[in-house]
């Protein structure tokens, strides 16, 4: 009990307990992986006010960076349409364009067991609209010596009238989603909308520093232009949709990501050299291969049966 006491007093001696979202110049940086065609990240930034549904609300600007996969690797900046949000005592909201009105996008007061409805700021939605986020665990970690809440929770997709998929994922206060999107149901839309993002590489703002995929680059465009014959990494077939891993000896840990032919992502986890993938779908799919600096070392199709 004194041990708890000591670590309550310490907390609250500590700046910005219950943060305050959205800070100027906020700064997120997510996967982009256009199947096929291009490699590299969205960017969003917090920059400026307005004022929607009659509430003062915080702009993300919002841009794909990315490279062509083909050489030469031609690169280019897309603008995305913004996401206008709203936070008030940890209660995250975002504007629906479809309904013109703000829902809940993260509620850091939740208990487990907690659940919302999922956001949707886009103007369609393949997933239904009862899909929904629940919230299976609570807590507290510090970055940067600043106190942030966190919530351990699961995206239930639901995609006519029956669960579809579900995804594990973390909010962080400030931060949002981890290893998903900003926006959850970019999950369901990838398929039809150029797949706007996947997960978090990097959040900034000026006093946070948050990077998931240290040492990697929250820059980097993922281009091959370096990787040579020696280098490359592959799937080799076993039958019955298994899948030995062919690294070269010189490689160690490797990250795999599997996609669908709409650009669905199926598995993403970390291999070695002789590693068997299992493949429990069916149909036609892509992969890649990307090292500890990022760079793609491989990629190849897939038809399992």
């Amino acid at each position: 009990m004194r041990t708890l006491l000591v670590l309550l007093m310490w907390l609250a001696t500590l700046p910005g307990i219950g943060q305050s979202w959205f800070a100027e110049g906020a700064t997120w940086q997510h996967e982009y992986w256009n199947v096929g065609a291009f490699v590299g990240y969205t960017r969003m930034v917090a920059d400026g006010d307005t004022v929607l549904g009659g509430e003062q609300a915080r702009v993300l600007r919002r841009e794909t960076v990315a490279a062509f996969v083909e050489p030469p690797h031609a690169w280019s900046i897309s603008p995305l349409y913004p996401f206008i949000v709203h936070e008030s005592n940890g209660l995250v909201r975002i504007w629906e364009n479809e309904h013109e009105t703000f829902a809940v996008l993260y509620d850091m007061n939740a208990v487990p067991g907690d659940q919302w409805l999922m956001a949707r700021p886009y103007s369609y939605h393949i997933c239904d609209t009862t899909s929904y986020v629940q919230v299976l665990d609570t807590g507290m970690l510090v970055q940067n010596e600043v106190p942030l809440r966190w919530l351990a929770v699961e995206r239930h997709y639901i995609m006519d009238g029956a669960e579809w998929f579900v995804q594990a994922d973390t909010v962080i206060e400030r931060i949002g989603y981890t290893t998903g999107y900003f926006a959850p149901h970019d999950a369901c839309n990838a398929g039809v909308d150029g797949d706007d993002g996947r997960e978090l590489r990097c959040y900034t703002d000026e006093v946070i520093s948050y990077k998931r995929i240290e040492p990697w680059s929250c820059e980097s465009l993922l281009a091959v232009s370096e990787a040579t014959a020696e280098r490359v990494a592959g799937l080799v077939p076993l039958g019955d949709g298994a899948y030995r891993v062919q690294v070269p000896a010189t490689e160690g840990a490797l990250r795999v990501t599997l996609f669908d032919a709409s650009g669905r992502q199926l598995q993403q986890r970390s291999v070695r050299d002789g590693d068997v993938i299992v493949m429990a779908q069916q149909g036609v799919g892509i992969y890649h291969f990307l090292d500890q600096q990022a760079q793609v070392i491989g990629r190849g199709r897939l038809v399992w049966p």
